[in-house]
This record gives structure tokens, sequence and C-alpha cells, in this order.
């Protein structure tokens, strides 16, 4: 933990100087992402899926696995993790490469938000480790979102291309689809329209995808339920954001719609199990349209600002709670388990598994 504490606090100061120092800006955002590249990029053991991403990336040396692998996982990594199997065989040097995508996709996307140093700072604590140490495909699926929304308005066909890299990279961020499209402007009769194509799109995904989507809900038990209840803390989040973007008068469809949707996926993450990919997804969503304008003007600060600040410290607490206590955790399952827990960090040539 002392090791995360150090990058985190040197971050924090990266992001001061590019926050107050105009003349150093582009230096310290240089630094900043540079840190976040590396640390994924060479780490070792590090990362639950570090290992299981190990295993797929070992069988994809043929055509069959290809083929295998394709029907139960999402393409665009797939094949990424296949050519780059064929062409180079060195594990390494692919979480290199796709740690240098996150992390530009991230810097592209986030270059014109009015927050941008705040909700880096966030990212880090919320996101980071999962999506950036973990999860290759959700992080990738992210990070091309980001890169996404950021351009819906200059560009928007190459932002629908990022929004289809996307879903092809993790099927997860469907979720933040009508979002996407209400970034572009509404009228009631967009409004039913950005409906139907919503439904008609998650109608083709399962279509399409119906053999991964239903081998993610029995891989993972997402049909499990946990019984019908609402955690109180989740409750309360749910109705604190509602009621601070219920009471701007002249808000943002999308900011509406997105926080609407973390909401009853808050509101639903103590019953469905299916849901707990998506809570994170959404609320990357939600603080990327909170973050993306100036969140006060002379009559003060607009009241969700606060709200969704408050909610991504807690989510903050939630995560550097499960870093400290879980490697303890996982010793009480495998000792395997251990060698790939965030914590203690090391470099990929301290790798117990690799042979690159």
């Amino acid at each position: 933990m002392a090791f995360y504490l150090f990058v985190f606090l040197s971050l924090c100061f990266l992001l001061f100087i590019a926050e107050n120092y105009k003349r150093f800006r582009s230096v310290a955002y240089f630094f900043f992402f540079a840190v976040l590249t590396l640390l994924s990029g060479l780490r070792g053991d590090v990362g639950q899926d570090t290992f299981s991403y190990m295993i797929i990336y070992n069988d994809l040396n043929s055509f069959g696995a290809l083929e295998y692998y394709l029907k139960n996982k999402e393409p665009f990594t797939i094949i990424l993790m296949f050519g780059h199997n064929y062409f180079v065989d060195n594990y390494t040097n692919l979480l290199f490469i796709v740690s240098v995508l996150q992390v530009s996709l991230l810097a592209y996307g986030t270059r014109n938000l009015s927050h941008r140093a705040l909700f880096l700072m966030f990212y880090f604590l919320v996101f980071y480790f999962h999506d950036n140490l973990a999860a290759l495909r959700v992080g990738v699926a992210t990070s091309f979102v980001m890169a996404a929304l950021s351009d819906i308005e200059l560009s928007p066909r190459r932002s629908y291309l990022f929004f289809t890299l996307g879903l092809l990279s993790h099927v997860s961020v469907v979720i933040l689809f009508p979002i996407f499209l209400l970034k572009r402007g509404i009228t009631v009769f967009k409004f039913i329209k950005i409906i139907f194509l919503s439904f008609l799109l998650v109608f083709f995904i399962f279509a399409g995808f119906k053999d991964l989507i239903l081998f993610k809900v029995y891989e993972y038990g997402l049909l499990s339920l946990s019984g019908f209840r609402v955690p109180k803390i989740s409750l309360i989040i749910s109705l604190v954001l509602l009621y601070s973007v219920f009471c701007v008068p002249k808000i943002r469809v999308s900011l509406v719609v997105s926080t609407v949707i973390l909401s009853l996926i808050l509101f639903l993450s103590g019953t469905f199990d299916i849901v707990y990919r998506m809570l994170y997804v959404s609320l990357l969503g939600v603080m990327f349209l909170c973050f993306e304008r100036k969140a006060w003007s002379v009559g003060g600060v607009k009241p969700y600002f606060p709200a969704i600040i408050a909610t991504l410290l807690w989510f903050s607490f939630l995560n550097i709670q499960y870093l400290y206590n879980e490697s303890e955790k996982w010793k009480e399952i495998s000792q395997r388990s251990v060698d790939f827990a965030y914590t203690p960090y090391n470099l990929f040539y301290q790798s117990k598994y690799r042979y690159d």
C-alpha cells in the first residue's frame, strides 16, 4: 500500500502543476500519463485477471483456438492477442501495448474536460486498478467509450467508430449507448428514436452474441440472486444523485439520463449480481459528463457536482479498503491468487509464471 500511496501523491503533484502552472501543463500531463502507462505496462503478477489473460494469450496459438475464443469473448482484444501472439509471442510486450492504447485513449478522451485534473485523480482512485491492472477487455472498452464521448460533437463519424470498437472490446459499455446518442442534442422525436434504437441495438447484440452473453452469465454466475434487498448506502446515494440533478432547472438531458441509469443500477446492485460490471461503467459515464463542463458559475456550485464528488469519494474508499484487505482475503483461497493480488506491486521480470 505504501508504494501505491507514493504513486498517488506523485500523480496528485503532477496534476496540481498541470492545473495551476500553464507553462508546465503539457510536461506535467506527459509525466502523469507516462506513469500510468509504465505502472500497468510493466507489471508482473499483479491483478487477478492478468493471470487469466496470460492463459488465454498462450492458448491463442492456432486458428482453432481463435475460433473457440471468438465464440466466448468479445472479438477486438481476442484478435489483437492472437495477432500479437502470432507475430511477437511475448505477453509482457502485449501488456505494454495495451497499456499504451488505454492511456493514450484516456489522454485523448479527457483533453477537453473542464475539470480534467479532478477527473484523472478520481479515475486513478476508482477505476485504474480494475480497468488497467486487471480487466483488460473492460479497460480497453471504457477507454474507447471515453474517446467516443469526447468526439461526438467534434467528429461524429470518429466517435461512432470509437464506440463500436468499445462494444467489440466488452459488451457492458452498451449501457452508455443512450447517453452517447443524447450528447448530440435532442428533441421529443429524437428521444423516442433513441429509445427505439437502444432496444434495437440490445436485440441485435443479443442475437449476434447470444452464445457469448449466455457464456458470461453462467461463467460468472450472474443469474444468482441475493434476495431482494437494497443496501442503505446505495439507496441514499441513488436518492441524493437523483435529487441533485432534478433540482437544476436547465440541465443536460444526457447527464440526467446517465444519473438515472446509475441510480437504477445502484438500486439493483444488492439484488442482481449481473449489474456489478455495469455499475462502474455507468459511474464512469456520469463522472465524464459531470466534469465535462464547468460545475460552478456566478450563482455558485451546481447541486449535482458535490453529490457526484461524494459518490466518487465513497467508491474511492471502497477501492482503497479492498486493496488494503485483498492479500489477506486471497490467502484464504489459494497461494496462486496471492501472487496476482494488487499488493505488493511487482515488475514483469519478477513474475513467477511468465516465460517471455
